[in-house]
């Protein structure tokens, strides 16, 4: 069963622009029993592209990198906590690797299309501020 991460992590919401100002829908899923060992990666990988995240009352959490920030020790923790839930629950190597790669691989585009969304929701605030001068 996969889950998307926005249901994983309703708690942790990056700061992005109104949906009514964006172009496009992104969405990340993580399935189940890997997605809270690849939350603290996820988070990470928001922040390095600038987001802010909130807890559960609307507070902003402390960030675990700065923007453009270096998420590898974090992922390296999050790959190995996903490989053993993946090992307990008996999945072969081969499967588990391939898995987690690619889990991994779909958590950096999200990011990613995340960070250039909040690019380009800026730049069209900026030039909206712009014309309103």
């Amino acid at each position: 069963m996969m889950l998307t991460f926005v249901a994983v992590a309703l708690a942790f919401l990056p700061v992005s622009p109104p949906l009514q100002e964006q172009e496009q829908s992104i969405s990340l899923y993580v399935p189940d029993d890997i997605a809270p060992a690849m939350n603290p990666y996820v988070v990470c990988r928001l922040q390095s592209v600038g987001a802010t995240m909130y807890d559960k009352d609307n507070k902003p959490t402390p960030a675990l990198v700065e923007k453009g920030g270096d998420c590898s020790a974090i992922r390296t923790k999050a790959v190995a906590d996903a490989d053993a839930v993946l090992t307990q629950a008996g999945k072969k190597d081969g499967a588990r690797a391939k898995l987690i790669a690619k889990t991994v691989k779909s958590i950096d585009a999200f990011a990613e299309a995340e960070g250039r969304l909040m690019v380009s929701a800026a730049e069209k605030a900026q030039a909206a501020g712009k014309k309103a001068d």
